[in-house]
C-alpha cells in the first residue's frame, strides 16, 4: 500500500512538472492535431427567406475530418439518420418523414442515404466543411409540437458492404409549429373512442358479445388498433358504468373538435350497424340515432342513404319506418307527397336491378312507400 501511494504522489508531481515546463505547448498542439483529425459533424438550421414560410427552413448537414478507407480510392456512401432526443437519449421517439425520397421503403422513418464518392488516400482527412446535404424540414414530422431537439447521426459506409468507417453526430434544435403525430394518434383515439360510445349509447348494452365483436371488427377494417389489447374492454366495462350519466353531445365532443365528416359519418355507420345487428329498431332507438345525426352535425340526405343502407334487412324489425324515407307525421300533404314521390322514383328504377339484394331492398321500400301512403290516406280521412 505505501508503495502505491508513493507511485501516485510522483506521478502527481510528475504531471505538474510537464505542465509548467516548455512541453505543455508541445502536448496542447498535438492534442489540438488530434482533434481536428477526428471525424465530426455539423448540423444547422438555415432559413431560405424567397421560399414560402411553411418551406424556407432546412437542415444544412456537413462533415469534417478523416475517414479511415481500407485502401486507396475507396468508394464510399454518407448516411443520415435523425432522432428527438427532447426527452432525453433513453427515451429518443423517432422523426417521420412526409417525402419517401427521404425513408426506406415500408418504413416511415426518416433515413437518407446518398454516394460520396471515392476516398482518393487510405485516411485522408477532410481539411474543410463538406456540405453532405440539406434536408427541407417542412418534410420531417415529430412526436410533439413546440422546441425540439434533434440528434443527427452522420455515417459514412462503404458502398460495396455498407460497413459504417466512421460516424459523428450532433443535436440541434428546432421548433416545431404543427402538431405531433403522437398527439394526433391521440385524437384518432379519441374519435374512435367516441364513435364506440355513440354505438353503445344508442343499443344501451354492452355485455353483448356479438356487439363487442361487430366494434371490433369496425376498428380492424379501419385500420385501427388500440395500444393493449384490452383496452377496448377495459373501456366497455368503464362505460357501461357511466351509461346513465353521459350525453350524445358530450360523448361527441371529440368528434366535433377533431374529427372531419368521414369521421362523424363513419361513427354514424357504426351505430347503424349496431342496431341492424339488433335487428330491432324501437322509436326511442329511432330517435336516438336522429338526434346524433344532428349533434355530429350530418346533412339529410347523407344521413338518409346510410340509413337505408344499414336497416334494409330480411331480419331486421323497425318500429316506424318512416325516418328511412325521411318523412314525419308534422309534415304537410304537399311535402309529405313529394318526398314519398322521390323515393318512389329513386326506388322504382331499382326493381330489376341485377343485384338479388338490392333488387330485395327495392321492394321493401317500395311496399313501406305504399303503406306510409295508405296510413296517410286513413289519418287525413278521419
Amino acid at each position: 500500500m505505501g508503495l502505491l501511494i508513493t507511485a501516485i504522489c510522483v506521478l502527481c508531481i510528475g504531471l505538474v512538472a510537464v505542465w509548467f515546463s516548455p512541453l505543455r505547448g508541445r502536448l496542447l498542439q498535438s492534442a489540438s492535431q488530434l482533434s481536428r483529425f477526428k471525424f465530426t459533424c455539423r448540423v444547422t438550421v438555415v432559413s431560405d427567406e424567397t421560399r414560402p414560410r411553411q418551406q424556407s427552413e432546412s437542415l444544412s448537414v456537413e462533415m469534417l475530418g478523416r475517414i479511415p478507407t481500407p485502401c486507396d480510392n475507396f468508394d464510399t456512401d454518407v448516411c443520415l439518420e435523425i432522432e428527438d432526443v427532447t426527452a432525453g437519449p433513453f427515451h429518443a421517439e423517432p422523426v417521420l418523414s412526409a417525402d419517401p425520397n427521404y425513408r426506406r421503403d415500408h418504413d416511415a422513418a426518416f433515413f437518407f442515404q446518398t454516394h460520396n464518392g471515392q476516398v482518393p488516400r487510405k485516411g485522408a482527412v477532410l481539411s474543410r466543411w463538406i456540405n453532405v446535404a440539406t434536408i427541407p424540414c417542412h418534410v420531417l414530422r415529430f412526436a410533439y409540437r413546440g422546441r425540439r431537439k434533434l440528434q443527427c447521426r452522420l455515417s459514412v459506409l462503404s458502398s460495396e458492404t455498407g460497413e459504417v468507417l466512421t460516424a459523428g453526430t450532433q443535436t440541434v434544435e428546432y421548433v416545431s409549429c404543427d402538431d405531433g403525430y403522437r398527439q394526433l394518434q391521440d385524437r384518432k383515439l379519441e374519435i374512435l373512442k367516441a364513435s364506440v360510445q355513440l354505438a353503445m349509447l344508442t343499443s344501451q348494452s354492452a355485455d353483448n358479445d356479438a356487439l363487442r365483436t361487430l366494434w371490433k371488427n369496425w376498428l380492424d377494417q379501419i385500420g385501427q388498433q388500440f395500444p393493449a389489447a384490452t383496452e377496448l374492454e377495459t373501456m366497455l366495462d368503464d362505460f357501461q358504468l357511466q351509461l346513465s350519466s353521459l350525453t350524445i353531445a358530450k360523448i361527441a365532443e371529440p368528434l366535433l373538435a377533431f374529427g372531419e365528416s368521414a369521421d362523424r359519418l363513419s361513427a354514424l355507420e357504426l351505430v347503424l350497424n349496431t342496431l341492424a345487428e339488433q335487428a330491432n329498431v324501437t322509436s326511442e332507438r329511432a330517435d336516438r340515432l336522429s338526434e346524433i345525426a344532428a349533434v355530429l352535425e350530418i346533412a339529410p340526405e347523407p344521413f338518409l342513404a346510410a340509413c337505408q343502407k344499414s336497416l334494409l334487412q330480411p331480419n331486421c324489425h323497425i318500429e316506424d319506418p318512416s325516418f328511412l324515407l325521411g318523412v314525419n307525421a308534422s309534415m304537410d300533404q304537399q311535402t309529405f307527397r313529394a318526398r314519398l314521390n322521390e323515393e318512389y322514383r329513386k326506388w322504382n328504377c331499382r326493381v330489376t336491378h341485377p343485384d338479388k339484394e338490392i333488387r330485395r331492398q327495392a321492394d321493401q321500400m317500395l311496399t313501406l312507400i305504399a303503406n306510409l301512403r295508405s296510413r296517410r290516406t286513413v289519418q287525413q280521412g278521419a
